[in-house]
């Protein structure tokens, strides 16, 4: 059983992060704020830290490869598609496993990906993984994926894919450089 102080601060971060979700939801259609120039490698690193007690319940280590770029963008969309990104690879990963988070610049793009060693996604699954309610979790909605790729297309003009490669999946967002 957990203490009083443990269950009210786990309360409250739940509560914190379902209030965000619920608004972001509601608005994912319509952005309600304007574009920034943001620090790209700052948000990741900032979702990385949301979710670090789950990371190290599970003794997976995070690489970070970033670089440091600014990008016009909506902030909290962003932060919401990187949670839903790294909640996802943390669930993948049984224990003692790899999260691999990249950011940098290609061509004309920025390209942010994020990689882990867990269970591999099916072929099948690939297929159906970003549609609304498309879920293999017990306890899951089915709609993180789906939203990501709805803000990564819609209000951010880019392209979001997963992929397998070497017994790892993933996920890969192609972001315009303007």
């Amino acid at each position: 059983m957990l203490s009083l102080g443990v269950s009210v601060g786990f309360i409250f971060k739940v509560l914190l992060c379902s209030g965000l979700t619920i608004d972001d939801f509601r608005t994912f259609y319509k952005p309600k704020e304007n574009t920034e120039l943001v620090n790209i490698q700052a948000l990741i690193e900032q979702s990385i830290s949301f979710v670090q007690n789950a990371i190290d319940k599970k003794g997976i280590v995070v690489v970070n490869e970033l670089e440091h770029i600014e990008y016009k963008l909506y902030q909290n969309e962003f932060i919401q598609v990187m949670l839903n990104l790294i909640k996802n690879a943390i669930d993948a990963i049984d224990n003692n496993g790899i999260i691999v988070v990249k950011l940098y610049k290609e061509d004309t793009k920025v390209i942010v990906s994020v990689q882990n060693d867990g269970v591999c996604i099916s072929g099948e699954d690939m297929m159906k993984i970003f549609e609304p309610y498309y879920t293999t979790k017990k306890e899951s909605m089915g709609l993180g994926l789906y939203m990501a790729k709805i803000i990564i297309q819609t209000h951010m003009k880019g392209s979001i894919v997963v992929g397998e490669n070497d017994n790892q999946t993933i996920f890969r967002i192609e972001l315009p450089l303007v």
